[in-house]
């Protein structure tokens, strides 16, 4: 990560977190504005880190921003899993992330209490442009009856089904396959359709279990505007898996499509070939 990523880092279970979507891309906000301080610092160690935070200090103070960190032995006794030191090192990454994707207003400290009550490890995590989020959120201000300045929507529905896709996992052509259960699935925050189905019941209002029907229509609307590049990957008339990138145009998907076909099938004969000459090996002669 650089200091010119615009990327927010949420991880997929805050979408049936809270109680609106307007609670769901707020918490998505300071999550990722510390995740994005957390990947500078992993990625360029201290000293890179401590230049960044000192034109954050600065870049702050311009604008009349708070760059004290407040008393993080607060925060860390409120049954957070980690101590001072950690709550007040998650501070200097919120202030970072801050300056990485150019937020105005907002509280850092609120950025660190919303992570650590998300915070899970282990979790499943999606990267989704600044840009789409904040037209996700505007959206969702608008929907709730906010006077706001939208000019790009990106309604809830398509945010979660862009968040379902980016959390997928990506095989080495830099692809992934979904079916639309799986879509259902990771669009309620779910990264298994196991998971998935022992909690639909309990899912709120803002992220109930898209139709079939509403995961189709929202694709290809989706696909058409240009988020993404699909291929359905079936012999059949219809259904089947479709692959999905956001690395590719359609022709190049295409392509990585068929090689990955052609390397799986070449891979299962060659399993196949081992197997028979395993059986052969071990055939007992007169």
């Amino acid at each position: 990560m650089s200091a010119s990523d615009r990327y927010f880092t949420m991880p997929l279970a805050l979408l049936h977190s809270g109680t609106s979507a307007c609670d769901v891309l707020n918490a998505g906000i300071h999550i990722g504005q510390v995740n994005a301080g957390i990947g500078y610092k992993e990625v360029h160690k201290e000293e890179r880190f401590q230049e960044l935070l000192d034109d954050a200090r600065e870049a702050a103070e311009k604008q009349k921003e708070p760059i004290t960190a407040p008393e993080m032995n607060v925060i860390a006794r409120e049954g957070s899993p980690f101590n001072e030191e950690e709550c007040a090192d998650l501070w200097d990454c919120a202030l970072a992330g801050w300056k990485i994707l150019g937020i105005r207003g907002g509280s850092r400290e609120e950025a660190v209490r919303t992570w650590l009550k998300l915070y899970y490890p282990g979790g499943v995590f999606f990267r989704m442009s600044l840009e789409f989020v904040w037209n996700a959120f505007i959206s969702a201000q608008k929907a709730e009856g906010r006077k706001v300045d939208q000019r790009d929507p990106l309604s809830f529905r398509e945010f979660r089904i862009l968040a379902a896709i980016l959390s997928a996992p990506l095989n080495k052509r830099g692809f992934c396959f979904l079916g639309w259960e799986t879509i259902q699935a990771r669009a309620c925050g779910f990264h298994t359709k196991a998971l998935f189905a022992a909690e639909k019941d309990t899912l709120p209002a803002h992220c109930q279990p898209l139709t079939r029907s509403q995961i189709r229509v929202t694709c290809d609307n989706l696909e058409a505007l240009g988020f993404f590049a699909r291929v359905r990957y079936s012999t059949g008339g219809r259904g089947g898996f479709s692959a999905y990138s956001f690395r590719h145009e359609r022709t190049g998907l295409i392509e990585a499509v068929k090689g990955w076909s052609l390397a799986n099938k070449s891979l299962r004969a060659k399993t196949a070939a081992h197997r028979a000459a395993d059986l052969l090996a071990f055939v007992k002669t007169p």
